[in-house]
């Protein structure tokens, strides 16, 4: 029963990461508005923030014994489902938070090197 407990949360988080991808572009524009010591500070902040989530949300099931024999309460499953949640965004935020400020703005730059062709004499 647990192992399809935490199948059925992990594919959920899955979920919740591919949604977040559709979002991308509005969300990095986001990001660029802010200066880049915000935009670090709240990076960080996230990152920070999505590991108090999921430690809170896993010492709170252990903490209200809602890992049975049987596999997690109702409670349980809802609290770790939704910690892993909340986890999930804030780590995709922050990441592309962190992705912002390193990459180039557009992606129109070509990525080849420019050659010099050898002048004919």
């Amino acid at each position: 029963m647990l192992g399809m407990q935490l199948a059925a949360c992990f594919a959920a988080w899955i979920v919740c990461g591919l949604l977040l991808r559709r979002r991308v572009t509005p969300l990095a524009d986001y990001w660029r508005r802010m200066s880049p010591s915000r935009r670090t500070a709240y990076a960080a902040g996230m990152l920070i923030a999505g590991l108090v989530v999921l430690v809170g949300g896993l010492t709170l099931v252990a903490a209200q014994a809602w890992l049975a024999p049987g596999g997690l309460t109702v409670a349980g499953f809802v609290v770790v489902l939704l910690s892993g949640l909340g986890f999930t965004a804030l780590q995709v935020m922050a990441a592309l938070g962190l992705a912002v400020s390193v990459l180039p703005r557009s992606r129109e730059t070509s990525t080849q090197p420019e050659t010099s062709k050898p002048s004919e004499d």
